[in-house]
C-alpha cells in the first residue's frame, strides 16, 4: 500500500503546467489513414553496430520539435481609489529607498494597470509540412491564446486548438504555415525495454535540449497520470518544458510524446512516461477526422485474476475477472455476470486487465464482439455490441472508518470485525457509503497486522457473500466461512467504487 500511496502522490507531477472498463487505444502496430502527409515506419530500432553519437539523428528531428507557449488572459491589477494612490507614493518608506523613481502623484491622470503575462511553456511535435503539431493537453488546457515557436528560425505562429482528449492527455494544434520539417513516426509497439532513445524538447525554455536513455520498460499502467494509459517509461531525463516533446528512437522516428515524470521535487529523477507513438496517431486521427473522441463502452468493473483468487474460485489463473456488471450496459445486455472470468475477445487470449482496455478500447462503437467467458468452470462465447462511453463517470462516495454503533466482533475472518447492517436507514447507508439495495455484513475494523489487511480488505466494506454464498447476518457469514474448502476464502465486496472479489488466506 505505501509502494502505491506513493506512486498515487507523486506521478500527478504532469509537465508543462478505474473503475469501469471504457477505451485506450490497442498497442499493435499503427497505420495512418486520415492524414497520408503524416509519414510512418514500422521496422524496429536499430540495435546492430556503433553508432558512435547521435548527432545525425537530432539534427533530423529537432527541427520538428516546437516551442508551445500557452497564455491565459488576466485581469488588470488596479489601485482604484486615488487618494490611496496618492499615500501609496507618498510613503516616506518608499522615498528613502527608491528616491525620484518614484512618480509625483499629482502628475498621474490615471490608475496604473499591472497586467501579468503568465505562460505555460511546453513542447510539440509537427505532424505534418502545413501546419498539424501533436503536444499534451495539459500544455494548452484553458489556454486564452497558444503560440508556436519553431526551432531553427524563431518564427512565432498563433495555433489553434483543432481538438483535445485530456483522459489521454493529447492535443492537436494547427498552425497557417508550410513546407514545416514533420517528423517520422516509428511502430511503438517494436519498441523494447533496452533500447535507446532520445528526449527532444524544450526543459525550462531551452530549447533543442537532447538527452538520451534507454526505453526502461513498455506498457506502464495504473499510474493515476492520465485516464487512460500505456506509458512508455524511460530514464532519458525529462524536465518541466519537454511536455508534449518527442522521444525518438536511434533511427530518428518519433515513437512517443513526453507527457510526465515521478519525482519528489517535481524536477528529472530518471523516471519518465511517453505516450506510444501508436496511441498517439490514433488519438491524432480521431481529433482530425471528428475535433472529439468517441470512447467504446463495456459497462463492467474488472479486477485481476491473482493466484489467490484462481484458487479460492477453483478455476486457472488465465483471463480477467468480471468483478460486476453495470445495469443497462452492452455487457448486462450480451448476458455477462459478476464473477465472469473473461478468456479471449474475438480469438485473441486475454490475460492482463490493462492488456483489455487496451484492446476493447480500439473498438469503434457498435462493432459485434465476441467474449470466450469462463463461468461456474464451463466455457461459452457471449456476442457483446460494443457501446459508446457516457460522458461522466460514476460517482463514488468517500466511506468514513467505523460502522454502527452495535458492531460485534465476529469469530469468522482472523483479525476482522463485521457488523449486521440489517434495519439500517438510507440516511444512515449514504453516510456509511454502503449501496442502497446491498445486503451483507460491514466490515469495521481490520486489524493492521492480519492476512485480511495484507490482501486488502478496508472498514468501510460491505460482505455480500462468502465462499459463493451469499450472507445477510454473522450466522450466515459462519456456516459459509465453514464451507471454505482450501486454504484460502472468497469474499465478495460492495464497495463506494464498485463491487469486486477477494481471497484472503485462512488457518
Amino acid at each position: 500500500m505505501k509502494r502505491k500511496n506513493i506512486i498515487r502522490t507523486l506521478t500527478g507531477l504532469l509537465l508543462g503546467g478505474a473503475a469501469a472498463l471504457t477505451f485506450v487505444f490497442a498497442t499493435h502496430a499503427a497505420t495512418t489513414t486520415i492524414n497520408p502527409a503524416i509519414a510512418m515506419e514500422d521496422t524496429p530500432p536499430l540495435r546492430e553496430g556503433s553508432l558512435g553519437g547521435y548527432a545525425e539523428v537530432v539534427e533530423k528531428i529537432a527541427p520538428g520539435v516546437v516551442s508551445v507557449f500557452a497564455k491565459k488572459k488576466t485581469r488588470n491589477l488596479q489601485v482604484r481609489n486615488l487618494d490611496d494612490q496618492a499615500k501609496l507614493f507618498a510613503d516616506p518608506r518608499l522615498r528613502r529607498f527608491f528616491g525620484d523613481l518614484l512618480p509625483d502623484f499629482p502628475k498621474l491622470q490615471n490608475p496604473l494597470p499591472f497586467t501579468p503575462d503568465p505562460r505555460g511553456l511546453g513542447s510539440g511535435v509537427i505532424l505534418t509540412p502545413d501546419g498539424y503539431i501533436v503536444t499534451n493537453n495539459h500544455v494548452i488546457e484553458g489556454a486564452d491564446e497558444v503560440v508556436v515557436t519553431l526551432t531553427e528560425k524563431g518564427d512565432e505562429f498563433p495555433a489553434e486548438v483543432v481538438g483535445a482528449d485530456p483522459q489521454t492527455d493529447l492535443a492537436v494544434l494547427k498552425i497557417d504555415a508550410t513546407d514545416l520539417p514533420a517528423v517520422t513516426l516509428g511502430d511503438s509497439s517494436q519498441l523494447a525495454a533496452g533500447d535507446i532513445v532520445l528526449a527532444i524538447g524544450n526543459p525550462f525554455g531551452l530549447s533543442k535540449t537532447v538527452t538520451s536513455g534507454i526505453v526502461s520498460a513498455i506498457g506502464r499502467s495504473d499510474l493515476n497520470i492520465t485516464g487512460y494509459e500505456n506509458f512508455i517509461q524511460t530514464d532519458a531525463s525529462i524536465n518541466p518544458g519537454n511536455s508534449g516533446g518527442a522521444l525518438v528512437d536511434n533511427r530518428g522516428r518519433v515513437v512517443g510524446i513526453n507527457t510526465a515524470i515521478l519525482s519528489r521535487t517535481g524536477n528529472n529523477v530518471g523516471i519518465g512516461f511517453a505516450i506510444p507513438s501508436n496511441m498517439t496517431i490514433q488519438i491524432v486521427e480521431k481529433l482530425l477526422e471528428n475535433g472529439t473522441i468517441e470512447r467504446g463502452f463495456l459497462g463492467v468493473f474488472l479486477g485481476e485474476l491473482t493466484p489467490e483468487l484462481a484458487r479460492a474460485m477453483n478455476v486457472k489463473q488465465e483471463g480477467v475477472l468480471v468483478n460486476d456488471v453495470m445495469p443497462d450496459t452492452p455487457a448486462e445486455k450480451a448476458g455477462m455476470e459478476q464473477g465472469d472470468i473473461i478468456l479471449a475477445m474475438d480469438g485473441e487470449p486475454v490475460n492482463e486487465m490493462s492488456k483489455l482496455r487496451l484492446d476493447v478500447g480500439s473498438l469503434n462503437p457498435g462493432k459485434k464482439t465476441i467474449f470466450k467467458i469462463c463461468r461456474d468452470g464451463s466455457e461459452r462465447k457471449l456476442k457483446v455490441t460494443i457501446g459508446t462511453m457516457p460522458s461522466k463517470g460514476i460517482a463514488s462516495n468517500t466511506v468514513p472508518e467505523g460502522g454502527p454503533a452495535d458492531a460485534q466482533d465476529a469469530d469468522i475472518i482472523d483479525g476482522v470485525t463485521l457488523a449486521e447492517v440489517v434495519g439500517l436507514s438510507a440516511a444512515e447507508r449514504r453516510r456509511l457509503g454502503l449501496p442502497q439495495q446491498a445486503q451483507g455484513l460491514l466490515v469495521t475494523r481490520v486489524a493492521p497486522d492480519s492476512s485480511a489487511a495484507e490482501a486488502g480488505l478496508r472498514p468501510g466494506s460491505m460482505i455480500t457473500e462468502i465462499s459463493g454464498e451469499m450472507v445477510k447476518n454473522l450466522e450466515d457469514a459462519k456456516v459459509a466461512a465453514g464451507k471454505a474448502n482450501n486454504a484460502t476464502v472468497l469474499l465478495r465486496l460492495a464497495t463506494p467504487k464498485g463491487n469486486r472479489y477477494l481471497a484472503i488466506p485462512i488457518g
